[in-house]
């Protein structure tokens, strides 16, 4: 196990955390603006039920979607029970709408294609129109659907049950592939816009060849590979759920109101089945997704910086062998929560955060049993090879023992971006000898790069969105927006200050009464980190081309609307798109 130097509160003064001090320099896109990314996600929801659910419900209606050839033969209940269903909602899930995705975020130098976002995303259909019960009533309309529980629990079955329904008979259950198909008639029926479904020159049949159909979309957010999943809802909290409604919560959370929110929203079947069982085809997955997405949207800060460098060890690491998921890894992080006080999840423990992460997942690996947060008896990995888990487990254990040099050294990984600035692990290997004085320049050199980053982040956003989501930011006062300075990056510069208060001066105008903060003997600082031969930041680029293409030796830092000059240049040179001021659609104040 790595040794981590938490400082307590009786350390505090000139002691200086290494560790959680260069985790601080390792911002993702969303630590500053996820605010501004939940706004946006939530207009690309409103965007799909404006373009297409309307018309959807009214096309799942149409009689002669029963009546096309490409539906298979089937009985006369199975089609009852299809003509009853119609699309009742359309639901988007995944990483970018809970807040919790790991994208490459705006470039502010490059835009390359290399640097678009490509993220997966979960277009839930939710289909209503048939009661779905979990025991037999004494007085019900026929037909409708009576859950079964499977052998594997977190699965049913759905029994199709009608008014002439013969006792002698065997039971009969309603296939998940008959709504898949159901779904993949209505949308090729309507406008939507569906991708890899038919082959028309070769006049293939028009069925999904898996547990979900595909296609893609493009939008302000960059490209979204998506899954299109269709769900039966039912109102009623699953009886194989309820230990999740009673269960021992040692952090209090969730609070139970939450809880009590959560039970009213029921749950949803998914047309999936258990990779083991033999009645695979008949099989619904019991789904809490957008349960889960409501608990999400809960997280602090602190949990999602935390959860982000978890996942990134996944994304960079633990892809191979299959074993685990994404979804796996929200399980863990849900468990850790309800488990580790909540007092634990703070900016300047974030490594013991990300330690209690990977324990858990290290702890669940080498038990073989990732159990389901809201069905703990589902153990989502009993299906997975002895051997592959144990490969898996070994290279997590690696991790377990240089977690703060694993997270480094993904953040310097070129799969996403970090907004980090610089090569983190080769300074924190170096500067183990360092006289306090020179760590706490380097620190505050790092803290106003990140400043100046964030800045200008900030700037590119105001580029890149549209029209709309700008207009939904004003609305509902989008604060990583719509400050002078993104609050992030402002406690960014706070931060180098704090560290090196002697070569920042503030000073009183006496005119109107207010503080004026000078940077000069810091920027010349910055300059001296900049310039040395373990920086390989962001800014050393730009100075080295800057100093190329004026043929001028740079001695400091530039005041922020030079530095966006510098950028510009730097854009262009390099195949770019410049930062022009004129295509700033809110004017932000700058130094």
């Amino acid at each position: 196990m790595c040794e981590i130097l938490y400082k307590s509160e009786q350390e505090k003064g000139d002691n200086i955390c290494i560790e959680e001090k260069l985790l601080q320099c390792v911002a993702f896109d969303q630590d500053a603006f996820r605010d501004l990314r939940i706004i946006a996600a939530e207009e690309r929801q409103k965007d799909w039920d404006n373009k297409f659910l309307r018309e959807l419900q009214e096309c799942s209606w149409f009689e002669f979607i029963y009546s096309r050839r490409e539906l298979p033969d089937r009985t006369d209940n199975s089609a009852k029970i299809l003509k009853h269903l119609h699309i009742d909602n359309i639901v988007l899930l995944g990483s970018s709408m809970d807040g919790l995705y790991l994208e490459k975020g705006f470039p502010v130098v490059d835009t390359n294609s290399g640097a678009v976002n490509e993220t997966d995303l979960d277009v839930i259909f939710e289909f209503k129109g048939i009661d779905i019960l979990q025991r037999m009533p004494e007085d019900v309309n026929f037909p409708y659907l009576l859950v079964k529980e499977s052998k594997f629990p977190g699965y049913v079955l759905l029994q199709i049950l009608s008014c002439r329904q013969n006792e002698d008979k065997a039971p009969e259950y309603f296939e998940p592939k008959a709504l898949q198909t159901h779904l993949a008639l209505t949308l090729q029926s309507s406008r939507f816009c569906v991708f890899n479904f038919l082959n028309a020159s070769h006049g293939e049949s028009f069925l999904p060849k898996g547990p979900a159909l595909s296609g893609a979309c493009e939008d302000e957010l960059g490209i979204h590979q998506l899954d299109y999943v269709v769900v039966l809802t039912m109102a009623d909290w699953p009886n194989i759920a309820n230990s999740f409604l009673f269960r021992q919560r040692p952090s209090g959370w969730p609070t139970r109101e939450m809880i009590q929110e959560l039970k009213k929203l029921g749950c949803g079947f998914v047309a999936a089945g258990h990779e083991e069982s033999p009645m695979k085809e008949l099989e619904w997955r019991v789904s809490f997704s957008v349960l889960e997405k409501r608990l999400l949207r809960e997280l602090s800060e602190a949990q999602l910086r935390s959860y982000l460098f978890f996942k990134s060890m996944y994304k960079l690491l633990l892809l191979e062998p299959k074993c685990l998921t994404s979804y796996m890894m929200k399980n863990i992080l849900l468990w850790v929560i309800e488990t580790v006080p909540l007092d634990t999840w703070r900016f300047d423990n974030i490594l013991q955060c990300v330690l209690a992460l990977v324990d858990k997942l290290a702890q669940c690996l080498q038990t073989r049993t990732i159990p389901n947060y809201f069905v703990p008896k589902r153990n989502m990995i009993g299906h997975i090879k002895h051997n592959i888990v144990k490969e898996v487990y070994k290279k997590v254990w690696i991790i377990q023992n240089n977690v703060l040099g694993t997270i480094l050294s993904c953040s310097e990984m070129g799969q996403f971006m970090a907004i980090h600035d610089t090569s983190l692990k080769t300074l924190y290997q170096t500067w183990s000898g360092f006289p306090l004085d020179k760590t706490k320049m380097i620190l505050s050199a790092l803290h106003y790069i990140m400043y100046l980053n964030l800045r200008l982040h900030a700037r590119r956003y105001h580029i890149k969105l549209s029209f709309n989501t700008l207009v939904a930011c004003l609305r509902k006062n989008c604060r990583s927006l719509f400050s002078s300075v993104c609050p992030k990056s402002a406690w960014y510069l706070i931060q180098a200050i704090k560290l090196l208060p002697d070569a920042s001066l503030v000073r009183l105008c006496t005119e109107d009464s207010h503080y004026v903060l000078h940077t000069l003997g810091m920027r010349v600082q910055v300059m001296q980190v900049v310039t040395s031969e373990l920086y390989q930041g962001f800014l050393k680029k730009v100075i080295s081309d800057q100093e190329f293409v004026t043929n001028e030796q740079v001695i400091a830092i530039p005041e922020f609307n030079t530095l966006v000059d510098w950028v510009d240049m730097t854009s262009v040179w390099s195949g770019g798109q410049p930062l022009s001021s004129d295509h700033i659609k809110t004017p932000i104040q700058l130094d």
